[in-house]
Protein backbone atom coordinates (compact mmCIF):
# COMPACT_ATOMS: atom_id res chain seq x y z
CA UNK A 1 0.00 0.00 0.00
CA UNK A 2 0.96 3.31 -0.52
CA UNK A 3 1.24 5.85 1.43
CA UNK A 4 1.53 9.77 0.68
CA UNK A 5 3.21 12.44 3.02
CA UNK A 6 4.06 15.93 2.94
CA UNK A 7 7.18 17.82 4.71
CA UNK A 8 7.61 21.03 5.34
CA UNK A 9 10.83 22.24 4.44
CA UNK A 10 13.15 25.07 6.17
CA UNK A 11 15.72 26.09 3.64
CA UNK A 12 18.18 29.26 4.38
CA UNK A 13 18.36 32.03 1.90
CA UNK A 14 20.58 30.37 -0.34
CA UNK A 15 19.02 26.90 -0.57
CA UNK A 16 15.46 29.32 -1.54
CA UNK A 17 17.06 30.72 -4.12
CA UNK A 18 18.46 27.45 -5.71
CA UNK A 19 14.82 26.15 -5.20
CA UNK A 20 13.16 29.10 -7.30
CA UNK A 21 15.74 28.20 -9.72
CA UNK A 22 14.80 24.75 -9.93
CA UNK A 23 11.23 25.86 -10.51
CA UNK A 24 12.16 28.03 -13.59
CA UNK A 25 14.10 25.52 -15.19
CA UNK A 26 11.21 22.90 -14.32
CA UNK A 27 8.79 24.52 -16.32
CA UNK A 28 11.59 25.47 -19.10
CA UNK A 29 12.19 22.25 -19.31
CA UNK A 30 8.42 21.04 -20.01
CA UNK A 31 7.81 24.08 -22.12
CA UNK A 32 11.01 23.00 -24.54
CA UNK A 33 9.99 19.33 -24.79
CA UNK A 34 6.33 20.72 -26.22
CA UNK A 35 7.77 23.12 -28.55
CA UNK A 36 10.24 19.92 -29.87
CA UNK A 37 7.29 17.96 -30.04
CA UNK A 38 5.42 20.53 -31.62
CA UNK A 39 7.79 20.99 -34.12
CA UNK A 40 8.17 17.38 -35.47
CA UNK A 41 4.87 16.77 -35.88
CA UNK A 42 4.33 19.78 -38.02
CA UNK A 43 7.76 18.89 -40.07
CA UNK A 44 5.64 15.05 -40.41
CA UNK A 45 7.70 13.68 -38.38
CA UNK A 46 7.46 10.88 -35.52
CA UNK A 47 6.36 11.24 -31.97
CA UNK A 48 9.49 10.91 -29.90
CA UNK A 49 9.20 8.65 -26.90
CA UNK A 50 10.35 9.82 -23.32
CA UNK A 51 13.68 8.60 -23.23
CA UNK A 52 14.54 9.62 -26.97
CA UNK A 53 13.18 13.11 -26.08
CA UNK A 54 14.99 13.04 -22.49
CA UNK A 55 18.62 12.24 -24.73
CA UNK A 56 17.95 14.65 -26.90
CA UNK A 57 17.21 17.42 -24.06
CA UNK A 58 20.41 16.54 -22.03
CA UNK A 59 22.28 17.56 -25.34
CA UNK A 60 20.49 20.50 -25.11
CA UNK A 61 21.51 21.47 -21.34
CA UNK A 62 24.88 21.56 -22.54
CA UNK A 63 24.17 25.06 -24.83
CA UNK A 64 21.26 26.55 -22.43
CA UNK A 65 22.85 28.72 -19.86
CA UNK A 66 19.19 29.72 -18.09
CA UNK A 67 19.60 25.80 -17.21
CA UNK A 68 22.90 25.93 -15.62
CA UNK A 69 23.10 24.91 -11.98
CA UNK A 70 19.70 22.67 -11.86
CA UNK A 71 19.71 18.94 -11.41
CA UNK A 72 19.98 17.49 -14.72
CA UNK A 73 17.77 14.35 -13.38
CA UNK A 74 15.12 16.87 -12.09
CA UNK A 75 14.51 18.36 -15.01
CA UNK A 76 14.02 15.51 -17.14
CA UNK A 77 11.50 14.65 -14.50
CA UNK A 78 9.68 17.63 -16.63
CA UNK A 79 10.05 15.51 -19.86
CA UNK A 80 8.33 12.21 -18.74
CA UNK A 81 5.45 14.82 -17.25
CA UNK A 82 5.25 15.67 -20.51
CA UNK A 83 5.06 11.99 -21.92
CA UNK A 84 2.52 11.22 -19.52
CA UNK A 85 0.07 14.19 -20.85
CA UNK A 86 0.29 13.38 -24.26
CA UNK A 87 -0.41 10.10 -23.82
CA UNK A 88 -3.76 11.55 -22.17
CA UNK A 89 -4.11 13.78 -24.91
CA UNK A 90 -3.71 10.37 -27.29
CA UNK A 91 -5.64 8.44 -24.70
CA UNK A 92 -8.78 11.47 -25.19
CA UNK A 93 -8.40 10.92 -28.77
CA UNK A 94 -8.80 7.41 -28.86
CA UNK A 95 -12.25 7.38 -26.87
CA UNK A 96 -13.42 10.25 -28.65
CA UNK A 97 -12.62 11.13 -32.03
CA UNK A 98 -15.36 13.33 -33.00
CA UNK A 99 -14.75 15.67 -29.95
CA UNK A 100 -11.58 16.89 -31.29
CA UNK A 101 -12.43 21.38 -30.39
CA UNK A 102 -14.55 22.32 -27.76
CA UNK A 103 -17.51 24.20 -28.70
CA UNK A 104 -15.44 27.50 -27.20
CA UNK A 105 -12.76 26.74 -29.43
CA UNK A 106 -14.92 26.39 -32.67
CA UNK A 107 -16.91 29.72 -31.76
CA UNK A 108 -13.57 31.83 -31.06
CA UNK A 109 -12.54 30.85 -34.45
CA UNK A 110 -15.47 31.71 -36.10
CA UNK A 111 -15.54 35.14 -34.54
CA UNK A 112 -11.69 35.90 -34.99
CA UNK A 113 -11.30 33.82 -38.39
CA UNK A 114 -8.53 31.99 -37.18
CA UNK A 115 -7.87 28.62 -37.96
CA UNK A 116 -7.84 25.95 -35.73
CA UNK A 117 -4.67 24.42 -34.95
CA UNK A 118 -3.47 21.39 -32.99
CA UNK A 119 -2.82 22.77 -30.11
CA UNK A 120 -6.05 23.97 -30.10
CA UNK A 121 -7.24 20.27 -29.64
CA UNK A 122 -9.29 18.95 -26.20
CA UNK A 123 -6.40 17.52 -23.85
CA UNK A 124 -3.52 18.53 -25.69
CA UNK A 125 -0.65 19.56 -23.33
CA UNK A 126 -0.10 23.26 -23.09
CA UNK A 127 2.36 25.56 -22.28
CA UNK A 128 3.37 26.39 -18.78
CA UNK A 129 3.23 30.51 -18.22
CA UNK A 130 5.50 31.78 -14.92
CA UNK A 131 2.65 33.92 -14.33
CA UNK A 132 -0.44 30.83 -14.01
CA UNK A 133 1.82 27.92 -13.68
CA UNK A 134 2.29 26.06 -9.96
CA UNK A 135 5.81 26.71 -8.69
CA UNK A 136 6.93 23.17 -8.58
CA UNK A 137 9.58 20.81 -9.62
CA UNK A 138 10.18 16.90 -9.70
CA UNK A 139 13.09 14.94 -8.23
CA UNK A 140 13.86 11.65 -9.20
CA UNK A 141 12.83 8.80 -7.55
CA UNK A 142 16.20 7.60 -6.60
CA UNK A 143 17.89 10.63 -5.82
CA UNK A 144 15.92 11.10 -2.50
CA UNK A 145 17.53 10.78 0.67
CA UNK A 146 17.25 11.74 4.60
CA UNK A 147 19.42 12.44 6.98
CA UNK A 148 18.60 10.52 10.31
CA UNK A 149 15.18 12.24 11.76
CA UNK A 150 14.57 15.80 11.56
CA UNK A 151 18.79 16.74 10.72
CA UNK A 152 17.85 17.27 7.00
CA UNK A 153 17.00 16.37 2.92
CA UNK A 154 19.16 16.13 0.57
CA UNK A 155 17.70 17.81 -3.08
CA UNK A 156 19.93 17.38 -6.16
CA UNK A 157 21.72 20.79 -6.33
CA UNK A 158 20.29 21.97 -3.64
CA UNK A 159 21.68 20.13 -0.67
CA UNK A 160 20.95 19.07 2.27
CA UNK A 161 17.74 21.06 3.49
CA UNK A 162 16.23 20.99 6.99
CA UNK A 163 12.58 19.74 7.13
CA UNK A 164 10.21 19.91 10.03
CA UNK A 165 7.31 16.63 9.88
CA UNK A 166 4.60 14.87 12.41
CA UNK A 167 4.77 11.84 9.64
CA UNK A 168 6.98 8.77 10.68
CA UNK A 169 8.86 7.97 7.81
CA UNK A 170 10.08 4.61 6.97
CA UNK A 171 13.19 3.14 8.76
CA UNK A 172 16.31 3.58 6.21
CA UNK A 173 14.81 6.61 4.31
CA UNK A 174 18.27 6.82 2.70
CA UNK A 175 18.03 3.58 1.14
CA UNK A 176 14.43 3.56 0.64
CA UNK A 177 12.22 3.34 -2.62
CA UNK A 178 10.46 6.62 -2.73
CA UNK A 179 7.37 7.91 -5.75
CA UNK A 180 6.93 10.90 -7.43
CA UNK A 181 8.67 13.48 -4.96
CA UNK A 182 8.13 17.04 -5.76
CA UNK A 183 9.27 20.06 -4.05
CA UNK A 184 6.60 22.96 -4.33
CA UNK A 185 5.91 26.23 -2.78
CA UNK A 186 2.44 27.47 -1.42
CA UNK A 187 0.37 30.35 -1.67
CA UNK A 188 2.04 32.04 1.64
CA UNK A 189 5.01 31.30 0.82
CA UNK A 190 6.13 27.70 2.49
CA UNK A 191 8.09 25.08 0.72
CA UNK A 192 6.72 21.46 1.18
CA UNK A 193 8.37 18.01 -0.10
CA UNK A 194 5.76 15.84 -0.66
CA UNK A 195 6.34 11.71 -1.97
CA UNK A 196 4.30 8.32 -1.28
CA UNK A 197 5.89 5.18 -0.19
CA UNK A 198 5.12 1.70 0.16
CA UNK A 199 3.78 1.06 3.78
CA UNK A 200 3.39 -2.19 5.54
CA UNK A 201 -0.62 -2.22 6.43
CA UNK A 202 -1.10 -3.52 10.00
CA UNK A 203 -3.76 -6.00 10.36
CA UNK A 204 -7.20 -4.79 12.68
CA UNK A 205 -9.55 -6.63 14.48
CA UNK A 206 -12.88 -4.95 12.92
CA UNK A 207 -16.28 -4.82 14.51
CA UNK A 208 -19.29 -7.13 12.95
CA UNK A 209 -21.69 -3.88 11.79
CA UNK A 210 -21.67 -1.50 9.08
CA UNK A 211 -21.56 1.75 8.76
CA UNK A 212 -24.11 4.08 6.28
CA UNK A 213 -22.73 7.79 4.97
CA UNK A 214 -24.65 9.83 3.82
CA UNK A 215 -23.03 13.27 2.45
CA UNK A 216 -24.34 16.35 1.62
CA UNK A 217 -24.09 20.37 1.75
CA UNK A 218 -26.16 21.13 4.42
CA UNK A 219 -24.14 19.01 6.60
CA UNK A 220 -20.95 17.39 5.46
CA UNK A 221 -21.92 13.60 6.52
CA UNK A 222 -24.92 12.36 8.60
CA UNK A 223 -23.35 8.67 9.89
CA UNK A 224 -25.99 5.93 11.35
CA UNK A 225 -23.71 2.95 12.88
CA UNK A 226 -25.67 0.66 14.84
CA UNK A 227 -28.39 2.44 14.90
CA UNK A 228 -27.00 5.86 16.05
CA UNK A 229 -26.67 8.98 14.35
CA UNK A 230 -23.67 11.56 14.19
CA UNK A 231 -23.63 14.83 12.24
CA UNK A 232 -20.28 16.36 11.22
CA UNK A 233 -21.27 20.02 10.11
CA UNK A 234 -20.30 22.06 7.30
CA UNK A 235 -16.87 23.61 8.26
CA UNK A 236 -17.52 26.30 5.51
CA UNK A 237 -20.72 27.41 7.93
CA UNK A 238 -18.30 28.11 10.61
CA UNK A 239 -17.42 31.70 11.79
CA UNK A 240 -13.63 31.42 11.08
CA UNK A 241 -14.24 30.33 7.12
CA UNK A 242 -16.57 32.81 7.24
CA UNK A 243 -14.66 35.82 8.30
CA UNK A 244 -12.21 35.06 6.01
CA UNK A 245 -13.96 34.55 3.16
CA UNK A 246 -15.43 37.87 3.68
CA UNK A 247 -11.74 39.52 4.13
CA UNK A 248 -11.20 37.83 0.90
CA UNK A 249 -14.27 39.49 -0.94
CA UNK A 250 -12.89 42.84 0.62
CA UNK A 251 -9.91 42.22 -0.98
CA UNK A 252 -10.61 41.32 -4.57
CA UNK A 253 -12.67 44.41 -4.34
CA UNK A 254 -9.74 46.33 -3.32
CA UNK A 255 -7.55 45.17 -5.92
CA UNK A 256 -10.02 45.23 -9.02
CA UNK A 257 -9.97 48.93 -8.54
CA UNK A 258 -5.85 49.61 -8.36
CA UNK A 259 -3.78 49.88 -11.48
CA UNK A 260 -3.31 46.58 -13.35
CA UNK A 261 -0.34 45.41 -13.15
CA UNK A 262 1.04 48.06 -10.32
CA UNK A 263 2.68 47.64 -6.64
CA UNK A 264 -0.35 48.02 -4.84
CA UNK A 265 -2.30 45.29 -6.77
CA UNK A 266 0.43 42.45 -6.60
CA UNK A 267 0.49 42.91 -2.73
CA UNK A 268 -3.30 42.60 -2.53
CA UNK A 269 -2.92 39.62 -4.90
CA UNK A 270 -0.05 38.03 -2.76
CA UNK A 271 -2.39 38.92 0.54
CA UNK A 272 -5.59 37.18 -1.26
CA UNK A 273 -3.57 34.05 -1.71
CA UNK A 274 -2.23 33.85 1.91
CA UNK A 275 -6.22 33.76 2.45
CA UNK A 276 -6.85 31.43 0.19
CA UNK A 277 -4.20 29.23 1.56
CA UNK A 278 -5.22 29.48 4.47
CA UNK A 279 -8.66 28.98 4.09
CA UNK A 280 -7.93 25.67 2.10
CA UNK A 281 -5.78 23.84 5.28
CA UNK A 282 -8.54 25.05 7.24
CA UNK A 283 -11.12 22.79 4.74
CA UNK A 284 -8.18 20.00 4.42
CA UNK A 285 -7.96 19.58 8.35
CA UNK A 286 -11.21 19.35 8.70
CA UNK A 287 -11.73 16.76 5.98
CA UNK A 288 -8.81 14.95 7.58
CA UNK A 289 -9.69 14.91 11.01
CA UNK A 290 -13.22 13.65 9.83
CA UNK A 291 -12.67 10.61 7.69
CA UNK A 292 -10.14 9.78 10.26
CA UNK A 293 -12.43 9.75 13.20
CA UNK A 294 -15.36 7.78 10.83
CA UNK A 295 -13.03 5.08 9.74
CA UNK A 296 -11.50 4.46 13.12
CA UNK A 297 -15.07 3.13 14.21
CA UNK A 298 -13.37 0.05 12.30
CA UNK A 299 -16.74 -1.11 10.92
CA UNK A 300 -16.94 -4.04 8.85
CA UNK A 301 -18.28 -2.18 5.99
CA UNK A 302 -19.47 0.92 5.17
CA UNK A 303 -21.68 2.16 2.20
CA UNK A 304 -21.69 5.39 0.66
CA UNK A 305 -23.83 6.82 -2.10
CA UNK A 306 -22.55 7.07 -5.61
CA UNK A 307 -22.95 10.59 -6.55
CA UNK A 308 -23.17 12.53 -9.63
CA UNK A 309 -20.44 15.09 -8.76
CA UNK A 310 -19.36 16.29 -11.91
CA UNK A 311 -23.93 16.70 -12.54
CA UNK A 312 -24.28 18.32 -9.38
CA UNK A 313 -21.70 20.92 -10.27
CA UNK A 314 -23.72 22.22 -13.52
CA UNK A 315 -26.08 23.42 -10.77
CA UNK A 316 -25.41 26.84 -11.03
CA UNK A 317 -27.14 27.23 -7.70
CA UNK A 318 -25.24 24.60 -5.72
CA UNK A 319 -22.26 24.10 -7.66
CA UNK A 320 -20.36 26.41 -5.37
CA UNK A 321 -21.50 24.94 -1.96
CA UNK A 322 -21.05 21.21 -3.87
CA UNK A 323 -16.88 22.81 -4.24
CA UNK A 324 -16.64 24.08 -1.44
CA UNK A 325 -17.92 21.25 0.84
CA UNK A 326 -15.23 18.70 -1.44
CA UNK A 327 -17.49 15.53 -1.54
CA UNK A 328 -15.49 13.72 -3.97
CA UNK A 329 -12.42 15.12 -1.32
CA UNK A 330 -13.96 13.42 1.41
CA UNK A 331 -14.99 9.75 -0.33
CA UNK A 332 -11.14 9.25 -1.53
CA UNK A 333 -10.14 9.83 1.74
CA UNK A 334 -12.47 7.75 3.32
CA UNK A 335 -12.13 4.91 0.83
CA UNK A 336 -8.02 4.93 0.71
CA UNK A 337 -8.31 5.02 5.31
CA UNK A 338 -10.81 2.43 5.03
CA UNK A 339 -8.68 0.48 2.83
CA UNK A 340 -5.79 0.60 4.72
CA UNK A 341 -7.50 -1.10 7.90
CA UNK A 342 -8.96 -3.36 5.78
CA UNK A 343 -12.98 -1.67 5.76
CA UNK A 344 -14.47 -3.11 2.65
CA UNK A 345 -15.93 0.26 0.87
CA UNK A 346 -19.25 -0.25 -1.39
CA UNK A 347 -21.24 2.17 -3.06
CA UNK A 348 -25.15 2.15 -3.30
CA UNK A 349 -26.49 2.00 -6.48
CA UNK A 350 -27.00 5.53 -8.43
CA UNK A 351 -30.82 5.50 -8.63
CA UNK A 352 -30.71 3.64 -4.68
CA UNK A 353 -34.02 5.97 -3.58
CA UNK A 354 -31.87 6.29 0.17
CA UNK A 355 -33.84 9.58 0.94
CA UNK A 356 -37.31 8.56 -0.59
CA UNK A 357 -37.41 5.22 1.18
CA UNK A 358 -38.43 4.82 4.79
CA UNK A 359 -36.15 3.20 7.08
CA UNK A 360 -38.67 2.28 9.71
CA UNK A 361 -41.24 0.74 7.16
CA UNK A 362 -39.52 0.58 3.68
CA UNK A 363 -41.91 2.32 1.90
CA UNK A 364 -40.93 4.77 -0.58
CA UNK A 365 -42.54 8.52 -0.65
CA UNK A 366 -42.36 9.54 -4.58
CA UNK A 367 -43.11 13.40 -3.60
CA UNK A 368 -40.30 14.43 -1.27
CA UNK A 369 -38.50 17.31 -2.63
CA UNK A 370 -35.43 18.93 -1.82
CA UNK A 371 -36.87 21.12 -0.18
CA UNK A 372 -38.18 19.04 2.35
CA UNK A 373 -35.56 18.63 5.06
CA UNK A 374 -37.91 16.93 7.35
CA UNK A 375 -39.19 13.13 6.17
CA UNK A 376 -42.59 12.58 6.99
CA UNK A 377 -43.66 8.70 6.19
CA UNK A 378 -47.39 8.45 5.00
CA UNK A 379 -47.41 4.54 5.91
CA UNK A 380 -45.89 4.32 9.05
CA UNK A 381 -45.66 7.77 10.42
CA UNK A 382 -42.21 8.30 11.51
CA UNK A 383 -40.95 11.68 11.42
CA UNK A 384 -37.56 12.09 11.22
CA UNK A 385 -34.32 14.52 9.86
CA UNK A 386 -34.27 13.39 5.70
CA UNK A 387 -29.99 13.20 6.19
CA UNK A 388 -30.59 10.62 9.23
CA UNK A 389 -32.86 8.51 6.92
CA UNK A 390 -30.88 8.06 4.11
CA UNK A 391 -27.67 7.27 6.43
CA UNK A 392 -30.12 4.69 8.01
CA UNK A 393 -30.86 3.25 4.37
CA UNK A 394 -27.15 2.74 4.09
CA UNK A 395 -26.32 1.29 7.34
CA UNK A 396 -29.01 -1.31 6.12
CA UNK A 397 -27.88 -1.96 2.96
CA UNK A 398 -24.24 -2.25 5.17
CA UNK A 399 -25.39 -5.06 7.15
CA UNK A 400 -26.91 -7.29 3.87
CA UNK A 401 -23.29 -7.19 2.40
Amino acid sequence: MLKGVQIKLNPTPEQEAKLWKHVDGFRAAYNWGLAEQMRRFERGERHLSDYELRDMFKAHIVTDEFLQGCSVNGLCVAIFDLGQAYRRFFEHLREHPDEKYSQKKIERSIRTGKPLTNYDMIAHPKFKVKRYAAPVFGIQNDKLSFYGEGKGVSISSVGKVKYRTREELPEGSRRGKFYNPRVSCTANGKWVLSFAFDAVSESIELNDYGMGIDMGVKVTADVSCEGKHKVYENINKSGDVKKLEKRKKRLQRRASRQAKGSKGQKRTYREIGRLEQRIANIRRDFRHKTTTEIVDRLPKTIVLEDLNIRGMMKNRHLARAIGEQGLYTIRSYIRYKAEARGIRVQYADRFYPSSKKCSVCGSIKTDLKLKDRKYVCHTCGAVMDRDSNASRNLELLAVLA
